[in-house]
This record gives C-alpha cells, sequence and structure tokens, in this order.
C-alpha cells in the first residue's frame, strides 16, 4: 500500500462563541464586588486594630492611616528615633526592622517574647489582642534606662551640696 503526503495544511476557522454583553457586565461586576470585600478585609484586619493601638498608645488613630508616617510613630511609640523610618526603603533591612518594630510593639505593651512570636506569624491576631485585649501601653523606654551602670549606686544617699566657702577680703 502505499499513501500518499500532502503538504498542505488545512486550516478551519475557529468557532466563535456567541457574545453575552450580560455576561461580561455580570464578571465586571463580580470583579468589583471582589475589591471592594477584599478592602474591607485589609481594613479589618490591619486598620481597625492599628487605630485602636495608636489610641491606647496617645497617639491620634488617623495617624495609623497614613502610609510611611504610622511607621514613623510606631518608631517613637517604642522609643527609637522617628528617622529609622528611612531604614524601612531598603531591601532586607526592612524586614529585619519589621520583626524588631513587632517585638518591641508587643514588649511597650507589656507582652512576652513568645506572643511577639505568636505575632510575627499570626500578625491580624496579635494586633487585634493588643488593640482590643487588657494590655496597656507602658511607655516607650528612655534612653536613660540603658543598662549600663550608673557611677553612683543606688544605694548610697546624695552627695550635700557644701555652701560656698566666703573668704573675707581685709578693709582699710
Amino acid at each position: 500500500m502505499h499513501m500518499e503526503t500532502s503538504n498542505e495544511i488545512l486550516i478551519t476557522p475557529p468557532q466563535s462563541l456567541p457574545y453575552n454583553p450580560d455576561q461580561s457586565f455580570e464578571s465586571g461586576i463580580t470583579v468589583i464586588f471582589l475589591y471592594i470585600a477584599a478592602g474591607i478585609a485589609f481594613i479589618l484586619f490591619y486598620f481597625l486594630p492599628m487605630w485602636k493601638i495608636f489610641v491606647k498608645s496617645g497617639h491620634k488613630g488617623w495617624e495609623s492611616l497614613i502610609q510611611g508616617h504610622n511607621t514613623f510613630v510606631m518608631f517613637k511609640m517604642i522609643g527609637k528615633p522617628g528617622w529609622w523610618y528611612f531604614f524601612t526603603l531598603i531591601p532586607l533591612v526592612n524586614l529585619a526592622l519589621f520583626i524588631y518594630l513587632i517585638f518591641k510593639l508587643t514588649k511597650v505593651f507589656g507582652k512576652s517574647t513568645l506572643f511577639a512570636i505568636m505575632t510575627l506569624f499570626f500578625l491580624p491576631v496579635g494586633l487585634y489582642i493588643l488593640a482590643f485585649g487588657k494590655a496597656q501601653y507602658k511607655g516607650a523606654p528612655s534612653p536613660s534606662s540603658s543598662t549600663t551602670p550608673s557611677s553612683t549606686p543606688p544605694s548610697s544617699p546624695p552627695h550635700p551640696q557644701q555652701p560656698p566657702t566666703v573668704i573675707p577680703t581685709p578693709t582699710q
């Protein structure tokens, strides 16, 4: 048997699907609904507890909504200068600073290291506990409360000030 081969390629036109404008409208509405639902979820999972955390720490709640400014204020909350925010613009440094910020934030609210680790892995849960739980803001650690010992031990009484010595001048 001999088969003949052909070099012709048979091209068939694609079958067109019927266009239904109602379906494209419905899919557009679905996408818009999903974006709105995701936005509401983001607000509930992040902005709501952050607002409350800012208020607990004595700041205005709206400050938690402004991107960049909220990080600046959070560094102040944990006792660091606000300009540390600029380090968050450096890749990988920002990740390390995020971990540091979470650890210190939980500490200024009186929580343990174990709670800080839990907050790193389950951020919304940790933020809700800080925001709506019994945690109270203890205040940022002051720079003078460092771990270096002071020159005067706390058990020794302070030295009383000596009155100035008056030297009599000869009169004529």
